[in-house]
């Protein structure tokens, strides 16, 4: 390495990086085929935010070294930032292949695959990354989230808890223990996780959304209000936070409170289903029919295969005497939960008012006794049978994951 180029890369490491910027330009402007000075340059003008610049720069220096895995990993998370995956793809399975025990490239190429949910492949791929740098805490970690993405849960939480043993400040890992505890049930390991994680990382949002959650799951509704809150008056456009406020306050008592932050959440995300599902049911809980059946049917456009959304907009419809519509969705709820015979009853209630034939359905008691019997319940009763679902649903916590950074270190001299 010239004696320039030391110098320039000295000024750079001590944070000057007008200096070192012109620095890097003079060497190559006396000598364009410096690819030390190229991918400084790139790394440089990454800092900075240019990143076109910066990738324009990474591939001069790969036409120089096209096998060089540590300047195909940059440039792959260069080109990840900028939106462009099957590029970011192809410059990690280049830096793999040219140098295969590279752990930073499959581990790079692996969450890759995870944030394009090829959640097998990227556990594949850290599995890899996990020989060739043993006892790393960050690919523990990221192994971990790989597994619980792809369903695999206890390995996951098993993970990801050895990851945090390596790095017990790692809020990151406690997150996402945290996440897979609670899909797995165990909602008091899952709230201790969150806690560890808001205690290192501050009150980030997902973090206390998740929190909130939580403790909705464990009925600690009063202490889920103010996580929620702050998560929301750092993130106002957090639609889970909202939604999961909403559940709290509901609970509480506090209906028109959480009514508003039910519609806050179907504001913030028109495609949250549980936002609409549960802005309708609250919205009927205080005879708001006609705004409730229109967050209802919205949920069920939303989520057409999921039964309690088609329930409760069919019971309020029925109730309304909107029954032609009403019979369509406890005909496909009972399509959907062929066992729930109090769908059953209360389809031949609507058809009955509809003067409908019901022969078809009354056939169905030989898989279903009890169909014959409800029939002839009124239909207040039938409703009350058929509600059993209507309650605050809330989606399962996740974390969105694009953390593509370019280290800003340079090569020693």
């Amino acid at each position: 390495m010239s004696v320039a180029f030391a110098d320039v890369v000295l000024c750079h490491k001590a944070g000057r990086i007008d200096d070192a910027a012109a620095g890097y330009v003079a060497i190559l402007a006396a000598n364009p085929r410096h690819a030390g000075a190229l991918c400084n340059l790139a790394v440089l003008e990454a800092g900075r935010g240019e990143i076109e610049r910066a990738v324009a720069l990474y591939e001069t220096a790969l036409d120089l070294q096209p096998r060089d895995a540590e300047t195909l990993i940059n440039y792959g998370n260069l080109l990840a930032r900028r939106g462009d995956l099957a590029g970011a793809e192809q410059a990690f399975r280049r830096a793999v292949a040219a140098q295969p025990r590279q752990g930073q490239a499959w581990m790079n190429l692996g969450r890759l695959l995870n944030n394009t949910d090829r959640h097998d492949a990227a556990v594949d791929a850290f599995e890899r990354a996990a020989t060739l740098l043993p006892n790393n805490a960050e690919v523990l970690r990221e192994r971990g989230v790989a597994l619980g993405d792809a369903g695999r849960i206890e390995p996951a939480v098993a993970a990801l808890a050895a990851s945090l043993e390596l790095d017990p400040f790692d809020g990151e890992a406690a997150f996402h223990l945290g996440r897979f505890r609670q899909a797995n049930g165990d909602l008091g390991g899952g709230l201790a996780a969150y806690r560890l994680a808001r205690d290192i990382l501050g009150d980030q949002p997902d973090v206390l959304c998740n929190l909130g959650g939580t403790l909705n799951g464990l009925d600690r509704h009063a202490e889920a209000v103010g996580p929620l809150e702050r998560a929301i008056d750092a993130q106002p456009g957090n639609a889970l936070a909202a939604n999961n406020l909403g559940i709290a306050l509901e609970t509480l008592g506090r209906i028109e409170e959480a009514i508003a932050s039910y519609a806050r959440a179907a504001q913030a995300d028109p495609n949250l289903v549980s936002a609409a599902f549960n802005l309708g049911r609250a919205l009927g809980g205080t005879r708001r029919w006609e705004e409730a059946a229109v967050w209802l049917r919205r949920a069920v456009a939303l989520d057409p295969t999921s039964p309690a959304p088609r329930v409760a907009a069919a019971s309020l419809l029925t109730d309304l005497n909107e029954l032609d519509e009403a019979a369509v969705h406890w005909q496909r709820a009972t399509e959907l939960e062929s066992h729930a015979s109090h769908y059953h009853a209360a389809l031949g209630y609507v058809m009955v008012k509809l003067k409908r034939p019901v022969k078809a359905l009354l056939r169905r008691s030989a898989l279903l006794p009890s169909i014959r019997r409800r029939l002839t319940v009124t239909w207040s009763r039938a409703k009350r049978n058929a509600c059993v679902a209507m309650r605050p649903r809330q989606r399962p916590p996740g974390c969105p994951r694009s953390r593509w950074s370019i280290p800003l270190r340079v090569p020693p001299p």
